[in-house]
Order: C-alpha cells, then sequence, then structure tokens
C-alpha cells in the first residue's frame, strides 16, 4: 500500500507540535545566591573519595577454587 507523503508530513507536524519545546534552566536570583548576615561560611569543597573497582575475577580461578572446596568436602 503506498504511502500519501503528504498524509506522512501532516502526521509527522502534528506529532511535532505536541513535544514539549526544550527550555533553558533558569538561573536563580542573586537575592537567593547572597547569604544572609551572619550566614556560616561554605563547607570548603573536598575532592570525591576516589571509587576502587574490583578486578575482575578469571573463570579458571573461580573453578579450580570450587573444585577444590568440592574436594574438601568429600574428604570429610
Amino acid at each position: 500500500m503506498p504511502v500519501d507523503p503528504h498524509r506522512a508530513l501532516a502526521a509527522y507536524l502534528r506529532a511535532q507540535s505536541h513535544t514539549v519545546p526544550p527550555q533553558r534552566p533558569r538561573r536563580p536570583s542573586p537575592e537567593i545566591r547572597a547569604p544572609y548576615p551572619g550566614a556560616p561560611d561554605p563547607a570548603p569543597v573536598t575532592q570525591p573519595t576516589p571509587v576502587t573497582v574490583p578486578a575482575p575475577v578469571r573463570p579458571g580461578l573461580l573453578l579450580r577454587l570450587l573444585r577444590l572446596l568440592r574436594s574438601r568436602a568429600a574428604l570429610r
């Protein structure tokens, strides 16, 4: 069944009209950003703690460990 290009374009434009246009984030007003009189000093910026990523486990090592555990259990 052939597609009518005019209908396809009309459907596309109808779908586009329902999308919300992207909005720029609003900047906070200077009154909000200014600290009140007698406000405590802001906390010093600290470096985030580094996240340690565990090393990938070799599958052969895991199999050897399972075999060892099985043999120890069989010896009991």
